[in-house]
C-alpha cells in the first residue's frame, strides 16, 4: 500500500532525496573503481609476461644499457704565483718614501724616478733588478715603517738604523725569506718584536737595540737556527729570557742589557758553545749565576752587573780560560 502524499512530502524535506541520490551514485562509482583496478592488474600481468614470452619465441630480451662510468676531470697542476717583479719592489720603496718623508731625507738621490733600481740612493739590486740591500742609516728618515717592505722578496739586508723611526716593526717583516741581516738600532720604534721574525730561517743578524720596544722577547726567536748575533739592549723589554734561546746553535753575540728582565739566568743559555758575548746587565734578574755558564769554553765577555743576583759566583766560571771582561 502506497504511503500518503503527505508523507511522501515528509520524507523528501527530512533529506530524503539526498539519501536517495547517494543511493544512486554509489554503484556507478564502485563500478568506475573496479574498472581502473582491473586495467592496472592487466598492465602489470603484461610488464611481467613480456620477457618470458620474448624467450620463449627466441627474441632476445631487451636489455638495458648501463650508464657510462664516470670519468673524474684531472684537477689542474698547481703553479705558484711570482713573488713580485722590480715593479713591486718599487711599490715598496715608494711607500717607505712616503711614510718616512722622504723629501727630507738627507739623500734621495734618484728616488721616485724612472731609473733602474739599483740608481736610487741606497739600493742595490740584483741581475733581475729586484732588491737585494737597502742602506739608509742615519739618513733624516722620521715615520713608521710601512708594511710594504714586506714585499722585498729578495732582499738580504735591511739597515735603517740611527733614525727617527717610530711606531711598531711590522709583522709583514716575517715574510722576508732571504733575509740575512735586520738593523734598526737607534730608532723610536716601539711595541713589541713580532713572533713572526722568528721564522726568517737565513737570518743571521738581528740588532735592535737603542729603541721603546716592549713586552717579552719571543720564544719564537729559537727558530733563527743561523743568527749568529741577537742584540736587544736598552730598550724596554720585561718577562724572563726565553730559555730556547740556549738552542741557537751559530749564535755569538747576546745582548740584552738595560731592559726590564725578570727572573733567572736561564741554565739553557751554557749550550750556546759557539757565544762570545753575553751582556745581561742592567736588568732585574734574581736568583744564582747558573753553574752551566762555565761550560761556554769560547766566551769573552760576560756582563752581569746590575741585577739582584745572590749566592757566590759559581767555581765552573773558572774554566772560561778565553773571558776579558766579567
Amino acid at each position: 500500500m502506497g504511503l500518503p502524499r503527505s508523507k511522501l512530502m515528509g520524507l523528501e524535506n527530512s533529506g530524503g532525496r539526498q539519501s536517495g541520490e547517494w543511493n544512486v551514485r554509489q554503484p556507478a562509482e564502485a563500478a568506475g573503481h573496479m574498472r581502473q583496478a582491473i586495467s592496472l592488474v592487466i598492465v602489470t600481468i603484461a610488464a611481467i609476461a613480456a620477457p618470458l614470452l620474448a624467450s620463449c619465441s627466441g627474441a632476445p630480451a631487451p636489455t638495458l644499457t648501463p650508464t657510462p662510468a664516470h670519468t673524474p676531470v684531472p684537477t689542474p697542476a698547481y703553479t705558484p704565483t711570482p713573488t713580485g717583479s722590480a715593479n713591486t719592489d718599487r711599490a715598496a720603496l715608494a711607500a717607505l718614501y712616503f711614510a718616512t718623508g722622504g723629501p727630507s731625507w738627507r739623500s734621495n738621490t734618484n728616488w721616485l724616478s724612472d731609473a733602474p733600481l739599483g740608481d736610487w740612493y741606497g739600493v742595490d739590486t740584483n741581475e733581475d733588478g729586484r732588491v737585494v740591500s737597502l742602506y739608509l742609516w742615519g739618513n733624516g728618515m722620521r715615520g713608521e715603517l710601512p708594511p710594504e717592505l714586506g714585499r722585498l722578496a729578495h732582499m738580504v739586508s735591511l739597515d735603517l738604523g740611527n733614525n727617527w723611526l717610530n711606531g711598531n716593526i711590522p709583522p709583514e717583516f716575517g715574510s722576508l725569506s732571504n733575509l740575512q741581516t735586520i738593523s734598526l738600532g737607534s730608532n723610536q720604534l716601539t711595541g713589541a718584536i713580532p713572533p713572526e721574525l722568528g721564522g726568517l730561517t737565513s737570518l743571521q743578524v738581528m740588532s735592535l737595540p737603542f729603541n721603546h720596544l716592549q713586552g717579552e722577547i719571543p720564544s719564537q726567536l729559537a727558530g733563527l737556527s743561523n743568527l749568529t748575533e741577537l742584540s736587544l739592549s736598552i730598550n724596554q723589554l720585561s718577562g724572563e729570557i726565553p730559555p730556547e734561546l740556549g738552542s741557537l746553535p751559530n749564535l755569538e753575540v747576546l745582548r740584552l742589557s738595560d731592559n726590564r728582565l725578570v727572573g733567572q739566568i736561564p741554565p739553557a743559555l751554557g749550550s750556546l758553545s759557539n757565544l762570545r758575548e753575553l751582556f745581561l746587565s742592567l736588568n732585574r734578574l734574581s736568583g744564582a749565576i747558573p753553574p752551566a755558564l762555565g761550560s761556554l769554553s769560547g766566551l769573552e765577555e760576560l756582563w752581569l752587573s746590575g741585577n739582584r743576583l745572590s749566592s757566590e759566583i759559581p767555581a765552573e766560571l773558572g774554566n772560561l780560560s778565553n773571558l776579558e771582561e766579567l
